[in-house]
């Protein structure tokens, strides 16, 4: 199960969420922001840490009795900022069902903006250089009206399949799950040279299954049991057989002379009508 699957089963259980949700709607996507919104806030909170130790540590003399207690408030506030991007991060969600698309977001204050599906006229996805690398991306929804309530949805996680499954729900294209995107050119090429020690093919045939054990007994033709090392011709028997139980294999010359002088007896005559 991929992450964007769990983070439907996820929200599907949520009671919170299940309170703004009509009888028989359906949570068809469901996604948090990516966990590189918690970069800022937490190189924050350690540079600040660094600030306040090399503080302490270089010019303790030079404190008066204010500074200390300024510097450790402003370390606290910090991390306690940081603390709060990471609850806000696990608490609010981008959430389309099969009738319309919210957000489900704040933790004392309770704000769910919403917008129909029949609403959207057009959407825009993309993806940053730093989307390419750490797996986000930031989808932009267009709607009739004037003034929208959701337009913009940053730093979406698994961009590609939440992508596939928000087209699937307003645009109603088939979502294709499990698709496998082929290898770069240089991973084709090395599977290409290696492809001999995997019994050879084209690279994108190959299953990555092993094939399933024999469970009855294994029986291996005659022909099979030669060594594969070495490619040979097959064999043929060139055995002699006799066709009936009379046929002699072997004479010997002595036996050949005897055969030959031996009593024949009587010579029949067969009278023909010829009369010449």
């Amino acid at each position: 199960m991929g992450h964007a699957q769990l983070e439907l089963e996820r929200a599907r259980r949520h009671d919170g969420l299940r309170e703004h949700l009509t009888v028989g709607e359906e949570i068809r996507l469901a996604a948090r922001q990516h966990w590189i919104v918690l970069v800022k806030p937490l190189l924050i909170a350690v540079a600040a840490t660094v600030f306040v130790a090399w503080t302490f540590i270089k010019a303790p003399s030079r404190m008066g009795d204010t500074l200390p207690s300024i510097l450790l408030g402003g370390l606290a506030l910090a991390w306690l900022a940081f603390l709060w991007r990471v609850i806000v991060r696990r608490h609010d969600m981008f959430v389309a069902t099969d009738k319309r698309i919210l957000k489900y977001q704040g933790i004392f204050i309770t704000d769910v903006p919403m917008m129909r599906m029949s609403k959207v006229t057009d959407m825009r996805f993309t993806r940053s250089v730093g989307g390419e690398i750490f797996g986000y991306g930031t989808i932009v929804i267009e709607s009739a009206g004037q003034d929208q309530a959701i337009r913009d949805v940053r730093y979406l996680p698994d961009p590609v399949e939440n992508y596939r499954r928000l087209c699937e729900v307003i645009f109603g294209d088939k979502h294709a799950p499990g698709h496998r995107k082929k290898p770069k050119t240089w991973r084709r090429q090395l599977d290409r040279l290696t492809a001999s020690r995997r019994g050879g093919g084209d690279p994108d045939d190959w299953d990555d299954d092993p094939a399933p054990e024999p469970t009855g007994p294994i029986h291996t033709p005659v022909n099979e049991r030669r060594s594969r090392a070495i490619p040979t011709a097959p064999t043929h028997d060139w055995t002699h057989r006799p066709g009936s139980e009379g046929e002699v294999l072997f004479e010997s010359e002595d036996i050949k002379a005897r055969r030959r002088a031996a009593d024949t007896g009587p010579i029949h005559y067969y009278p023909t009508n010829n009369p010449d």
